[in-house]
């Protein structure tokens, strides 16, 4: 198999598979243990949907940003990835909110050392 053939498949199966395990996981929230009811189905599709269509977008055009910006929406992103999930579990608003910013706090300064340390 050719190199560029296996960079440009590899490329595409992470957001579908970053985006498949999100959907899997928002509806084993949102299902509490019960069967899943069609709008449980839905709204998870949907959010792996998003998840992956935003991983594509962050991953490969985003690299032509500085580092500065493509950090903030890496971590804006996981922290709103990650407070969305924990909204399902019927927590208060104001809990997923905090634990979103949270988490985008610890991500922000990890994506951009991360792209700081890997600059050409």
């Amino acid at each position: 198999m050719p190199d560029a053939f296996r960079h440009a498949l590899g490329s595409a199966a992470a957001p579908v598979l970053v985006g498949l395990v999100y959907g899997l996981w928002a509806l084993a929230i949102q299902r509490r243990g019960e069967a899943a009811s069609g709008g449980e189905i839905l709204r998870s599709v949907l959010a792996g949907l998003a998840v992956a269509v935003l991983f594509a977008l962050l991953h490969h055009p985003a690299k032509r940003l500085a580092k500065e910006p493509r950090s903030l929406a890496w971590g804006v992103s996981a922290g709103a990835a990650v407070g969305y999930l924990h909204s399902l579990a019927n927590t208060s608003v104001l809990w997923s909110s905090t634990l979103g910013l949270l988490v985008a706090a610890g991500v922000l300064p990890i994506a951009f050392y991360r792209f700081y340390s890997q600059e050409e």
